[in-house]
């Protein structure tokens, strides 16, 4: 039985990448913008790595990796967190809908 995780990526992951997007390259290059040459190596992921946990330790974005029975097969983001005004009172209530609806409408 396959094993499929998606988790936050880890700077050992950059070869994996480098080696996908290497494999990719020619599909991806009608979808994204231009490279440098060095994009597509394991440094060049390694420091994308390191700007992406940056963003990621400062609240502003998630990058994730999609892992097959250990195996980096894919990478996933979320960029653009953006916090809301009512982000301290509705955070801990969690996913109950009615008590979050009463506690908004009761700050308004």
């Amino acid at each position: 039985m396959s094993s499929t995780v998606i988790r936050l990526v880890e700077p050992s992951d950059g070869p994996a990448l480098a080696d996908l997007l290497d494999r990719d390259k020619q599909v991806r290059a009608r979808l994204l913008p231009a490279r440098p040459a060095e994009f597509y190596t394991p440094d060049g992921q390694a420091s994308v790595i390191t700007s992406l946990l940056a963003s990621h330790g400062n609240g502003l974005a998630w990058p994730g990796v999609v892992v097959l029975d250990g195996t980096v097969i894919g990478q996933i983001g979320i960029s653009s967190i953006l916090r809301g005004s009512f982000q301290t009172r509705i955070q801990p209530l969690g996913h109950r809908p009615g008590l979050r609806r009463s506690c908004v409408m009761s700050d308004l």
